[in-house]
C-alpha cells in the first residue's frame, strides 16, 4: 500500500522533490501545504492545501510528511517544522533518488534527501532534516549531524565531521578528517582543509 506524503513546502526545492517522490513506487504526493496558493508545485498539478496552520489538522488524517522547503544557509526554518510536526504527533520519511548511490553500510536518518546523482559511500552516517543535493560526493565514513545542507556538486571528504546546522555551499570542498563547527556556512567553491569554527545565525 502507497504511503501519502504531505509536503511543506511548495516553492522551487519542492519540485525536485516530487521528481524524487514520483520515482518510488510506494509513495505519493497527497499535497501541501504553503503560504502561496499559486506556488510552484500547484502550478504542475499538485493538491494545495493550505498554509502552515493547516498542519495541525493534517496531521489527524495523514500520517507522514517530508519538508520540501529549502535551505540558504540558516536551517531555523526547516527546524521548527520539524519540531512541530514531531510534536504533533506525525512521522517523517527520508527520500533517496533512484538516481544516486547510497552504501548499503551507510545510514539515513529521517526527514532527510538524497538528491539526483549523489553518492554517499561506506560508513558514512546523515542526521535528521538534512538536504544532500543535486551531485553531492559524501566519501567514506563522514559523519553528518542533523539540519546540514550540502548543496549540489559538493566534495565532503573521508572521515570529516560536519557539525549540526552547517551550510555547505555548491561546489565547496571539505577536506578528509576536517571538522566544520555547528551552524558554520561555508561559501560556494571554498576549500576547507583545516577545522572551522561556527558563525551567529541571524
Amino acid at each position: 500500500m502507497k504511503k501519502n506524503i504531505i509536503f511543506i513546502g511548495g516553492g522551487g526545492h519542492s519540485l525536485v522533490c516530487a521528481d524524487i517522490i514520483n520515482q518510488n513506487k510506494d509513495l505519493t504526493l497527497a499535497g501541501f501545504v504553503d503560504k502561496k496558493k499559486d506556488a510552484l508545485l500547484s502550478k504542475s498539478g499538485y493538491q494545495y492545501l493550505g498554509n502552515d496552520q493547516k498542519l495541525d489538522d493534517l496531521v489527524k488524517d495523514y500520517k507522514y510528511f517530508f519538508i520540501s522547503l529549502g535551505q540558504i544557509k540558516s536551517p531555523l526554518k526547516r527546524i521548527e517544522i520539524f519540531k512541530k510536526i514531531i510534536n504533533l504527533g506525525g512521522n517523517f520519511i527520508k527520500l533517496i533518488s533512484k538516481y544516486s548511490y547510497v552504501s548499503p553500510s551507510a545510514i539515513i536518518d529521517t526527514g532527510t534527501i538524497i538528491m539526483n546523482g549523489t553518492v554517499v559511500n561506506a560508513k558514512s552516517v546523515i542526521g535528521k532534516n538534512c538536504i544532500i543535493n543535486t551531485n553531492a560526493v559524501i566519501e567514506h565514513g563522514v559523519n553528518i549531524e542533523s539540519n546540514v545542507h550540502v548543496a549540489p556538486s559538493a566534495t565532503i571528504l573521508g572521515d570529516a565531521n560536519i557539525k549540526e546546522g552547517c551550510f555547505i555551499g555548491a561546489g565547496a570542498i571539505v577536506r578528509e578528517g576536517v571538522t566544520i563547527e555547528k551552524n558554520t556556512i561555508v561559501s560556494a567553491g571554498d576549500n576547507i582543509m583545516f577545522n572551522k569554527k561556527s558563525v551567529k545565525l541571524n
